[in-house]
């Protein structure tokens, strides 16, 4: 029997408001096409393939994060490299991190002419662009990957430009030459951010107002502009920042492929199901009803998936492919459940690297 694939079309959010720079820009892209898949998702569920990879080059199998709905059953996907910062419209000033892309790191100086490349090259400064991230407790460049946003790396945003300190911010694999600069002031109803490339004396200032539809703006220091970002989704899958656990037991910070987030400022919780017998996870799942929610213990941290849902292809790895041994359940901000299972993610598991397979039923 064939089963009809959920449509997945983005949506086109409001403009977010933006002064002193161009005009905003989306980079929500449209989803695929509806497409049969033969594959009989459980009883009341329905089953969605994410669409994170664009072509076959090793960048493009995580070319878009994409974010889902599961009340709404549906995928929305944005550009992975579109946005650098995000800027809070709550009550506190934070700026948080696109973690697919940056790093940051304190320069310790407020005056942004004085900081230059010279200051990146300075004993102990960290590798911004390096890949896993082993470092001193005190050098925090990245923000938690629990999503608290009292762990943000760019920490308090001070109301006084005096006292505003200048950091610079790099992506993976980016020369020291190309990095940015950056200092942010908080404002009665929003940030100033001055900007520009590691060795720029006059930096690039933009006004970025507080948005009450949108929980977080997003700005690309590459086109300085804003992203419109998804604002209804429970989980987004991308290459982003995570907590690995090694082999000798040890938790290491660094870039991952196939991490998945929770919406922990959406008020999304999460709760995990370890299933009795691995071979009949599919069942377990079926039969999981909204009643056994009572025995879980929900957790709004945004890593509670991250990394540990699948086991990774590697020498010597058993099984790789999506964690037999568990499911999960979203909680979301209405108070609603579903259970949620992944079915594949890699060639050895019989999927596609890029384009991970998830079922999913709301729990009534």
């Amino acid at each position: 029997m064939k089963i009809k694939f959920i449509a997945v079309s983005a949506i086109s959010l409001a403009a977010l408001s933006f002064s002193s720079c161009s005009e905003d820009e989306s980079d929500i892209l449209p989803g695929p096409p509806d497409y049969e898949l033969t594959e009989q998702p459980t009883k009341g569920a329905y089953v969605m393939t994410l669409q994170g990879k664009v072509d076959d080059s090793p960048e493009g199998s995580y070319a878009n994060m994409v974010y889902v709905d599961l009340s709404g059953e549906k995928q929305e996907l944005v550009g992975r490299t579109s946005w650098h910062l995000g800027f809070y419209s709550g009550d506190t000033p934070r700026v948080t991190l696109n973690q697919s892309l940056s790093r940051v790191y304190t320069t310790g100086k407020t005056d942004f002419a004085a900081v230059t490349i010279a200051d990146a090259e300075i004993e102990g400064f960290p590798d911004l662009a390096g890949g896993m991230m082993n470092f001193p407790k005190d050098q925090i460049i990245t923000d938690a990957t629990d999503g608290d946003l009292d762990k943000t790396a760019l920490g308090d945003i001070s109301a006084d430009p005096v006292q505003s300190e200048v950091f610079l911010l790099a992506s993976e694999g980016l020369d020291k030459a190309n990095w940015f600069k950056l200092k942010i002031t908080a404002l009665p109803d929003g940030y100033q951010l001055e900007y520009g490339r590691i060795n720029d004396t006059a930096p690039k200032k933009v006004e970025i107002a507080k948005d009450p539809q949108q929980m977080i703006v997003a700005f690309s220091l590459e086109t300085g502009k804003t992203v419109a970002l998804p604002q209804n989704w429970d989980l987004l899958w991308s290459k982003s920042i995570a907590l690995n656990t090694m082999p000798n037991g040890k938790k290491i910070l660094g870039p991952s492929s196939d991490v998945i987030t929770s919406n922990r400022l959406g008020g999304v919780e999460v709760g995990v199901v370890k299933v009795n017998n691995p071979q009949q996870i599919r069942d377990e799942f079926e039969q999981f009803t909204k009643a056994g929610v009572d025995s879980l213990t929900f957790s709004s941290d945004a890593d509670v998936l991250g990394t540990d849902w699948r086991l990774t292809p590697m020498p010597g790895a058993i099984a790789p492919g999506p964690k037999s041994d568990r499911f999960y359940v979203f909680k979301d901000a209405e108070g609603q459940y579903f259970k949620v299972r992944f079915l594949h993610f890699c060639e050895e598991d019989g999927g596609e690297r890029g384009k991970p397979m998830m079922e999913a039923a709301f729990l009534n």
